[in-house]
């Protein structure tokens, strides 16, 4: 068979995979063998990304890595699992029955560490994250935290904001990771917020809002009113 594992026939950077003898392979569309066919599965994701996994030698579970279209490895093939996540790579490893979250760039660049109990896509950059099964925080693809591990919970992102508990109170949080609203709301007030936008004499952008209004105390200090909430 010609393909990939997963059923779908088309070729990525002139390779394709190849199975012979239960186990699958790259190849070129010359027919020429980049590697033998080593692999459980292998799913093509674009020009430098193949994720592939292999079978235990003494059990049937699998361990996932990446391939180039080399069949050079680029993420070492002792992960739980690999799943793309908008341009980044979320693995997992299990250590004492746990699973631990990391995070990998498409080109096998290790970003974060495989340490947290809890890593999920946020926005963009950002992701949700927890250590030792403890509160959530949100950070950055570079390891900088930008809400420290507070909340029991963040939802997903709806108009900017994303709702976020702690302790049976509500709040709202932005995809930066600012907090719009303290969770201390039992039901959540009114969080139909405009834009307010604060741009220098030459009109370029200093800052932006989702807030009722905005009071400029300095060109690095605002006043920013939301509900009956003032945050600086």
């Amino acid at each position: 068979a010609v393909g990939w594992s997963e059923g779908i026939q088309l070729p990525v950077d002139n390779v394709i995979g190849y199975r012979l003898n239960k186990g699958w392979g790259l190849m070129t569309l010359q027919g020429k063998k980049i590697t033998p066919p080593d692999y459980y599965s292998l799913q093509a994701r674009h020009t430098h990304l193949i994720i592939a996994s292999k079978i235990g030698k003494y059990t049937n579970s699998l361990s996932y890595g990446t391939l180039d279209t080399h069949g050079r490895v680029r993420i070492t093939f002792d992960h739980y699992s690999i799943e793309p996540s908008n341009g980044y790579l979320i693995v997992s490893k299990k250590e004492n029955e746990e699973d631990l979250f990391g995070l990998y760039s498409e080109k096998g660049v290790k970003l974060l560490p495989v340490v947290y109990s809890f890593l999920k896509e946020f926005h963009r950059n950002n992701f949700v994250f927890s250590t030792d099964g403890g509160p959530k925080g949100i950070i950055r693809h570079d390891g900088t935290i930008l809400h420290g591990p507070s909340f029991d919970s963040v939802g997903l992102l709806d108009d900017g904001v994303a709702v976020s508990s702690r302790l049976g109170g509500y709040g709202l949080v932005d995809s930066t990771g600012q907090e719009v609203l303290p969770v201390i709301y039992k039901e959540l007030p009114n969080t139909t917020f405009r834009s307010q936008k604060i741009l220098s004499s030459e009109n370029q952008l200093l800052a932006s809002y989702q807030a009722d209004s905005v009071d400029i105390l300095s060109d690095s200090a605002h006043l920013v009113y939301r509900n009956a909430y003032v945050s600086v």
